[in-house]
């Protein structure tokens, strides 16, 4: 699930897909990497959360391509991710956010715009990829 920015079209956050934290024993708790790209700063780290984070996240793409008034939120469970999806007066959506190293020394303080012509794409993508776990439990 890959985000783009709008003034060079360069992936500036993507989302592998999601597999169980424990592939052998199916559970809520899902993983994914999470690929942070602004100016020359790269940020790969692994997520965990449950599938009803990923839900709402989904809720929140769909509201948001729905009405672009909607500013919502993905928060990693301890904290250590924290990105903001927030619509502007023009259509476009700002997205920021902080990742901290698992130690908590090190972080990452990021924003750039977007225009909404990838939610169709993320609604899509992570509907299958949620389904395709939940298959599994």
């Amino acid at each position: 699930m890959k985000i783009k920015d709008n003034i060079d079209g360069v992936v500036r956050l993507d989302f592998s897909e999601l597999d169980y934290v424990n592939p052998q024993q199916p559970s809520q708790f899902l993983k994914a990497i999470l690929s942070i790209n602004v100016d020359d700063f790269k940020v790969k780290t692994m997520i965990s959360a449950e599938i009803s984070d990923f839900e709402e996240i989904l809720t929140g793409f769909k509201i948001l391509h729905k009405t672009l008034t909607q500013t919502f939120y993905f928060q990693h469970n301890d904290q250590r991710v924290v990105i903001k999806f927030a619509p502007d007066k023009t259509g476009h959506i700002c997205v920021s956010g902080t990742v901290k190293s698992v130690d908590y020394k090190t972080s990452l303080v990021f924003e750039f715009y977007t225009d909404q012509t990838f939610l169709p794409e993320i609604i899509e993508k992570l509907e299958k990829e949620i389904d395709k776990v939940k298959i599994g439990i």
